[in-house]
């Protein structure tokens, strides 16, 4: 999808729903969930600053991300399937 904008490079979920948003791309709620996300791309690659993640964020996180997936993949799957003007 075009957007007649660029996305920054960064790992700030928030941020990129937001441009979304502003692009007139409605995020659903459950999908805005993700800007929890953000959190594990520091905590990725400095995993001993902070606590271990319980088993409750980790399904938590897991059942957010597949929710963004699935809901990235339909936008994907309607602007493939819509003819370009």
């Amino acid at each position: 999808m075009k957007l007649g904008r660029t996305f920054p490079y960064t790992h700030n979920v928030a941020r990129l729903l937001d441009l979304l948003a502003e692009g007139g791309i409605e995020v659903p709620p459950e999908v805005r969930q993700a800007e929890d996300l953000t959190r594990f791309a520091f905590e990725a690659r400095y995993p001993s600053v902070r606590p271990e993640v319980t088993e409750q964020q980790y399904a938590d996180s897991i059942r957010i991300a597949e929710a963004a997936v699935r809901w990235a993949e339909m936008i994907i799957q309607a602007e493939t399937e819509s003819p370009n003007p």
